[in-house]
């Protein structure tokens, strides 16, 4: 995936299975634009990048007194957690993260919270900090010296910053963008690998409908196995089931013709969150419960089923 920014900064991304990896690249002085009044200087963003990290989510969730983040000045790697709600179900997850940066010499590092960035403090932590009534968003930022591109590796987990970073060192080792583009193609044609087409006559929008439905039926439920911190266990981990009452019609009979190895491992895990928890979810979001269907109050059928 990639995007042409309005400051003519190039940022394209790729992933495994924890880490994503990004690429910016800068536009040389020659293909600048014209100094330009209505929107911040690009050439700011292309002779001394800055990249930052909000620590906060875009749905507004995070419960930031309990959100922390922290800036290596030597080397530029960033860790950082917090806790947030899940998109569906009654709840709370904590998750974090470990970013690390090749490509750029490094000129500043320090963190911001809301409009006001400092040098002076490497670290965020949201009750030392006051961050009980925030006036925006936070986090931790880097600053480099000018450069033609910067790969910036983000590694995630559930359990810790330390497995995080153990994530991202372990899948994208090298920083490698290609290859790590190479090896998300080759897996992604192997479990589409499933199904055949015959395209004789068959309109190339209606393709495109096809395979990009048949790909995003394959997103979720999405495997934490190792990530899991309610429990331990031999059994495989599988979450965000959105939502069991809605997807056993289609999804999960789809599933168990195409994709059965990972269906099998589903209902593995459905067994074992049973197991330790005591029910069976209708809907299980980012470790939390949504164990049955709830329909607004207002509803002449509101009950729950």
């Amino acid at each position: 995936m990639a995007i042409n920014l309005t400051n003519h900064v190039r940022a394209e991304m790729t992933a495994s299975m924890h880490t994503t990896l990004f690429r910016f690249s800068f536009p040389s002085d020659d293909l600048l634009p014209p100094y330009n009044t209505t929107f911040h200087d690009v050439g700011a963003a292309v002779n001394s990048p800055i990249i930052q990290i909000d620590i906060t989510d875009l749905g507004g969730t995070s419960s930031i007194p309990y959100a922390g983040c922290q800036v290596y000045p030597e080397t530029g790697r960033m860790i950082g957690e917090g806790i947030f709600s899940p998109s569906f179900g009654r709840g709370q997850y904590k998750a974090y993260f470990c970013a690390d940066f090749r490509g750029g010499t490094i000129r500043r590092v320090g963190t911001f919270k809301g409009d006001n960035a400092t040098t002076a403090e490497r670290w965020l932590n949201g009750l030392s900090r006051g961050w009980e009534n925030p006036s925006g968003s936070g986090g931790p930022w880097i600053q480099f010296e000018k450069t033609p591109e910067v790969l910036a590796r983000v590694g995630v987990s559930f359990i810790s910053p330390d497995q995080a970073c153990e994530n991202a060192e372990t899948e994208i080792p090298t920083f490698d963008f290609e290859g790590t583009v190479a090896k998300v193609g080759d897996a992604w044609r192997e479990t589409m690998s499933a199904i055949e087409v015959d395209v004789t006559g068959v309109d190339p929008e209606l393709l495109t409908v096809f395979w990009s439905g048949l790909y995003r039926s394959m997103l979720s439920p999405q495997n934490y196995t190792g990530e899991n911190p309610l429990w331990n266990s031999t059994e495989p981990y599988y979450d965000s089931f959105y939502c069991i009452w809605d997807s056993f019609r289609a999804q999960h009979p789809l599933l168990t013709l195409v994709d059965p190895d990972a269906q099998t491992e589903m209902i593995r895990a459905l067994l074992d969150i049973y197991r330790n928890s005591g029910k069976l979810p209708d809907c299980r979001m980012s470790f939390s419960k949504g164990f049955s269907q709830v329909r607004p109050p207002k509803s002449p059928c509101a009950q729950a089923y």
